[in-house]
Protein backbone atom coordinates (compact mmCIF):
# COMPACT_ATOMS: atom_id res chain seq x y z
CA UNK A 1 0.00 0.00 0.00
CA UNK A 2 2.94 2.38 0.48
CA UNK A 3 4.27 1.59 -3.37
CA UNK A 4 0.70 3.47 -4.61
CA UNK A 5 1.35 7.25 -3.57
CA UNK A 6 4.44 6.68 -5.42
CA UNK A 7 3.06 5.22 -8.06
CA UNK A 8 1.16 8.62 -8.39
CA UNK A 9 3.66 10.61 -7.79
CA UNK A 10 5.91 8.81 -10.26
CA UNK A 11 2.58 9.60 -12.88
CA UNK A 12 2.25 12.86 -12.12
CA UNK A 13 6.31 13.68 -12.80
CA UNK A 14 6.39 11.61 -16.13
CA UNK A 15 3.24 13.70 -17.24
CA UNK A 16 1.16 10.26 -18.37
CA UNK A 17 -1.21 12.09 -16.28
CA UNK A 18 -3.84 14.09 -18.60
CA UNK A 19 -4.60 16.56 -16.27
CA UNK A 20 -3.57 20.10 -17.28
CA UNK A 21 -2.21 23.11 -15.54
CA UNK A 22 -4.66 25.84 -15.16
CA UNK A 23 -4.36 28.44 -18.27
CA UNK A 24 -6.09 31.10 -18.19
CA UNK A 25 -8.20 32.58 -21.51
CA UNK A 26 -8.08 35.80 -20.11
CA UNK A 27 -7.13 38.29 -17.60
CA UNK A 28 -8.42 40.96 -16.03
CA UNK A 29 -6.66 43.79 -14.35
CA UNK A 30 -7.14 47.41 -12.73
CA UNK A 31 -4.64 50.07 -12.61
CA UNK A 32 -4.44 51.34 -8.65
CA UNK A 33 -2.47 54.89 -10.17
CA UNK A 34 -5.93 55.82 -12.90
CA UNK A 35 -8.38 53.04 -12.26
CA UNK A 36 -7.56 52.15 -16.06
CA UNK A 37 -9.28 48.83 -16.71
CA UNK A 38 -7.29 46.03 -18.98
CA UNK A 39 -8.55 42.76 -20.42
CA UNK A 40 -6.31 40.40 -22.12
CA UNK A 41 -6.62 37.44 -24.07
CA UNK A 42 -3.55 34.70 -23.37
CA UNK A 43 -1.77 33.90 -26.32
CA UNK A 44 -2.49 31.34 -28.01
CA UNK A 45 -1.47 29.12 -30.62
CA UNK A 46 -3.40 29.00 -33.87
CA UNK A 47 -4.12 24.63 -35.01
CA UNK A 48 -0.41 23.43 -35.73
CA UNK A 49 1.34 26.22 -36.22
CA UNK A 50 3.80 28.90 -35.86
CA UNK A 51 1.69 31.60 -35.26
CA UNK A 52 0.03 32.44 -31.82
CA UNK A 53 -2.29 35.69 -31.51
CA UNK A 54 -3.53 37.55 -28.53
CA UNK A 55 -6.12 40.62 -28.21
CA UNK A 56 -5.94 43.95 -25.55
CA UNK A 57 -8.80 46.01 -24.69
CA UNK A 58 -8.72 48.87 -22.14
CA UNK A 59 -11.11 51.78 -20.84
CA UNK A 60 -8.52 54.23 -22.44
CA UNK A 61 -8.82 52.88 -25.81
CA UNK A 62 -11.67 54.40 -28.34
CA UNK A 63 -14.74 52.35 -27.51
CA UNK A 64 -14.42 50.10 -30.36
CA UNK A 65 -10.83 49.62 -31.01
CA UNK A 66 -9.04 46.32 -30.29
CA UNK A 67 -5.42 45.76 -30.53
CA UNK A 68 -4.64 42.34 -31.99
CA UNK A 69 -1.05 41.10 -31.53
CA UNK A 70 0.36 38.43 -33.80
CA UNK A 71 3.67 36.19 -33.02
CA UNK A 72 5.96 34.38 -35.10
CA UNK A 73 8.00 31.37 -33.99
CA UNK A 74 11.28 32.86 -34.06
CA UNK A 75 13.33 36.37 -35.09
CA UNK A 76 12.04 37.28 -38.64
CA UNK A 77 10.29 40.19 -39.39
CA UNK A 78 7.08 40.83 -40.92
CA UNK A 79 6.36 42.87 -44.61
CA UNK A 80 5.60 45.93 -45.05
CA UNK A 81 2.07 46.61 -45.86
CA UNK A 82 -0.86 44.72 -45.99
CA UNK A 83 0.81 41.70 -44.36
CA UNK A 84 -1.56 39.83 -42.01
CA UNK A 85 -4.40 37.93 -44.28
CA UNK A 86 -7.59 36.19 -43.40
CA UNK A 87 -9.25 33.90 -45.18
CA UNK A 88 -12.87 34.06 -43.48
CA UNK A 89 -15.11 31.28 -45.19
CA UNK A 90 -14.00 32.06 -48.37
CA UNK A 91 -13.38 35.90 -48.14
CA UNK A 92 -10.52 37.89 -48.03
CA UNK A 93 -9.59 40.46 -45.52
CA UNK A 94 -5.99 41.96 -44.99
CA UNK A 95 -4.53 44.08 -42.11
CA UNK A 96 -1.68 46.04 -41.98
CA UNK A 97 0.44 46.32 -38.51
CA UNK A 98 -0.25 49.78 -36.73
CA UNK A 99 3.06 49.60 -34.95
CA UNK A 100 6.27 50.82 -37.58
CA UNK A 101 8.79 48.02 -36.57
CA UNK A 102 8.13 44.60 -35.04
CA UNK A 103 8.82 43.07 -31.23
CA UNK A 104 11.05 40.55 -30.23
CA UNK A 105 11.08 38.82 -27.36
CA UNK A 106 11.54 35.08 -25.58
CA UNK A 107 8.76 33.15 -24.06
CA UNK A 108 8.36 30.12 -21.55
CA UNK A 109 7.97 26.76 -23.06
CA UNK A 110 4.58 24.96 -23.09
CA UNK A 111 3.18 22.47 -20.59
CA UNK A 112 2.73 18.81 -21.21
CA UNK A 113 0.78 16.98 -18.34
CA UNK A 114 1.69 17.98 -15.15
CA UNK A 115 5.06 18.73 -16.70
CA UNK A 116 5.99 21.99 -17.69
CA UNK A 117 8.96 22.31 -20.76
CA UNK A 118 11.42 24.65 -19.46
CA UNK A 119 12.89 25.66 -22.83
CA UNK A 120 11.98 28.86 -24.48
CA UNK A 121 11.66 30.22 -27.73
CA UNK A 122 11.98 33.65 -29.63
CA UNK A 123 8.84 35.54 -31.12
CA UNK A 124 8.61 38.25 -33.35
CA UNK A 125 5.36 40.13 -33.08
CA UNK A 126 3.16 43.44 -34.48
CA UNK A 127 -0.13 44.44 -33.49
CA UNK A 128 -3.14 45.46 -35.69
CA UNK A 129 -6.40 47.32 -34.82
CA UNK A 130 -9.48 45.28 -35.48
CA UNK A 131 -13.20 45.67 -33.60
CA UNK A 132 -15.59 43.52 -31.95
CA UNK A 133 -17.50 42.51 -34.69
CA UNK A 134 -14.35 41.15 -36.41
CA UNK A 135 -13.83 38.87 -33.46
CA UNK A 136 -17.40 37.71 -33.80
CA UNK A 137 -16.66 36.83 -37.46
CA UNK A 138 -13.52 35.23 -36.93
CA UNK A 139 -15.27 32.78 -34.30
CA UNK A 140 -18.60 32.35 -35.71
CA UNK A 141 -16.87 31.46 -39.27
CA UNK A 142 -16.68 27.55 -40.54
CA UNK A 143 -13.48 27.96 -42.39
CA UNK A 144 -10.61 30.76 -40.85
CA UNK A 145 -7.19 30.49 -42.52
CA UNK A 146 -4.84 32.56 -41.58
CA UNK A 147 -1.78 33.88 -43.54
CA UNK A 148 1.48 36.24 -41.44
CA UNK A 149 3.45 37.30 -44.93
CA UNK A 150 7.21 37.81 -43.89
CA UNK A 151 10.35 39.17 -45.07
CA UNK A 152 12.22 37.16 -47.85
CA UNK A 153 9.17 36.04 -49.61
CA UNK A 154 8.11 33.23 -46.68
CA UNK A 155 4.78 33.32 -45.04
CA UNK A 156 3.46 31.33 -42.13
CA UNK A 157 -0.23 29.88 -42.37
CA UNK A 158 -2.20 28.66 -39.54
CA UNK A 159 -5.88 27.27 -39.28
CA UNK A 160 -7.73 29.55 -36.94
CA UNK A 161 -11.17 27.75 -36.60
CA UNK A 162 -10.10 24.37 -35.58
CA UNK A 163 -10.74 23.85 -31.75
CA UNK A 164 -7.98 22.15 -29.53
CA UNK A 165 -7.21 22.74 -25.76
CA UNK A 166 -5.10 25.56 -26.10
CA UNK A 167 -5.86 27.21 -29.60
CA UNK A 168 -6.79 30.89 -30.54
CA UNK A 169 -10.58 30.43 -31.09
CA UNK A 170 -10.98 29.33 -27.55
CA UNK A 171 -9.07 32.36 -26.20
CA UNK A 172 -10.66 34.94 -28.80
CA UNK A 173 -14.85 33.24 -28.02
CA UNK A 174 -13.61 33.68 -24.08
CA UNK A 175 -12.27 37.36 -24.59
CA UNK A 176 -15.53 38.45 -26.77
CA UNK A 177 -18.06 37.17 -24.11
CA UNK A 178 -16.35 39.86 -21.56
CA UNK A 179 -14.67 42.31 -23.63
CA UNK A 180 -18.42 44.41 -23.68
CA UNK A 181 -18.12 45.85 -20.27
CA UNK A 182 -15.24 47.25 -21.28
CA UNK A 183 -16.49 49.02 -24.02
CA UNK A 184 -19.34 50.59 -22.00
CA UNK A 185 -16.34 52.25 -20.18
CA UNK A 186 -14.02 52.89 -22.92
CA UNK A 187 -13.47 56.55 -23.69
CA UNK A 188 -14.73 57.95 -27.58
CA UNK A 189 -11.85 59.68 -28.20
Amino acid sequence: MKKFPLLIVALLLTGCVAAELPHPKTIEQSSKYDGEKQLRSNPAWLYQSEIKMSLLKTTRMKKDDIVLYVHILGMTDFRKGECLKFKIDGKEKSLAPIDGHSDYGTAAGHTQGLMIDQSSYTYTSRRFLIDRAFIKQLIDAREVLVRVELVNSKVADGVFSKDGPYTARQYFRAFYNKVGLYMEHATDI
